[in-house]
């Protein structure tokens, strides 16, 4: 039996090849989910602290209504593993939110990044007990750039991102007369799925989630967010942030 364990600061993760305890998931299960929805790296980083790939995987298998946060646990285990950095340039655009690393190898890549990843993302396949891994490991490299930007990033940065994105976007505030489609001429059913879902995936974002929780108002928010979320299902909107994207660019270019 080989253990393979790296360590960054006090976290350390160890992947080996021995049997997962169920004990050990269940126990592991109900740390996650006392973290809520949207975790930080740093909280996922200290509850998976000690247990192997294979156990936080196992979690995903027990649990549907906890997948999000169980599949940023693995993302969060592997942003300890492999620690990613900074991007040499920050840009909107980038899928990846300004950060490299383990989430932005691709297939067939053959840098030492992407061999060191290899064995450990053999081990996450093993162990999902999922028929469409591809898709899992989509959400997971999404969730790990999330997390690396919250952690690579200060506050300060990540609000001047925003607004910049604001400012590309062509968002004016109330009238939306600046750049793109003006929101007074859009169909009122695009109108809320995008406007209501770009708002959803800000205040459900893993990015904002300290933001609101130190907000004067957090309360309000995270109360209004009930209502903001009923919305979205009400028009027929996916709630996975990947697809609600998608769903929102298709109704746009209705």
């Amino acid at each position: 039996m080989e253990n393979v364990s790296k360590s960054k600061g006090a976290q350390t993760l160890v992947s080996t090849t021995y049997t997962i305890s169920g004990e050990s998931v269940a126990n592991l299960t109900h740390a996650i989910m006392d973290l809520g929805p949207n975790p930080t790296q740093a909280q996922l980083a200290e509850v998976v602290n000690g247990h192997d790939l294979k156990e936080i995987c196992a979690v995903d298998n027990l649990g549907g209504r906890i997948s999000g946060s169980a599949e940023r646990a693995v993302a969060a285990a592997l942003n300890v593993l492999l620690p990613p950095e900074r991007a040499e340039q920050y840009s909107a655009d980038d899928d990846f939110a300004g950060c490299t690393g383990w989430f932005t190898s691709a297939h067939g890549d053959s840098d030492k990044m992407a061999k060191d990843l290899a064995p450990k993302k053999r081990e996450i396949f093993a162990a999902w007990d999922s028929s469409n891994n591809s898709t899992k490991w989509r959400r997971v490299r999404h969730y790990g750039a999330e997390l690396a930007y919250t952690e690579l990033y200060t506050l300060e940065e990540r609000d001047q991102h925003r607004a910049e994105e604001m400012v590309d976007d062509g968002q004016t505030g109330e009238t939306g007369e600046t750049g793109g489609k003006s929101s007074r001429n859009r169909d009122l059913y695009e109108r809320g799925v995008v406007e209501q879902g770009t708002l959803y995936r800000a205040w459900t974002s893993a990015a904002n989630d300290q933001i609101i929780k130190d907000h004067a108002k957090s309360a309000q928010i995270q109360a209004s967010l009930v209502h903001l979320t009923k919305a979205l299902e009400e028009l027929g909107a996916p709630l996975d942030d990947e697809e609600l994207a998608a769903f929102m660019k298709k109704v746009a270019k209705r």
